[in-house]
């Protein structure tokens, strides 16, 4: 990951914790992580893409964050790789609601 995508995940992290009015150390204590851990990624001494995927979801669940807002900016991932749009019938559900097969002919 580059620096500029790393720099972009400290500023989301700093910017939706503040807007939460929360401390570094609430979130830290949320995710379960030291305090100095999560000051690390928020000014983006230790990059959260080298945490484990627990610590990184954690993290947004603290913050009540999308995963992917930190994980795609403008539809590319942190490598650069374009994500992948599903297709109208791809076969993954978006529901786990059940369909009558008698509805979908």
């Amino acid at each position: 990951m580059g620096k500029r995508q790393e720099e972009r995940v400290a500023r989301i992290l700093r910017e939706r914790r503040n807007a939460l009015g929360l401390t570094q150390g609430q979130v830290a204590t949320e995710a379960g992580i030291e305090m100095r851990a999560y000051q690390r990624y928020e000014h983006g001494k230790s990059h959260l893409s080298g945490a484990t995927m627990k610590v990184g979801l954690r993290i947004c669940a603290a913050l009540e964050l999308d995963p992917f807002a930190l994980v795609f900016d403008s539809g590319k991932d942190m490598a650069g790789v374009e994500r992948r749009k599903r297709e109208k019938n791809s076969g993954v559900p978006f529901s786990t609601k059940k369909v009558n097969k008698t509805q979908t002919r």
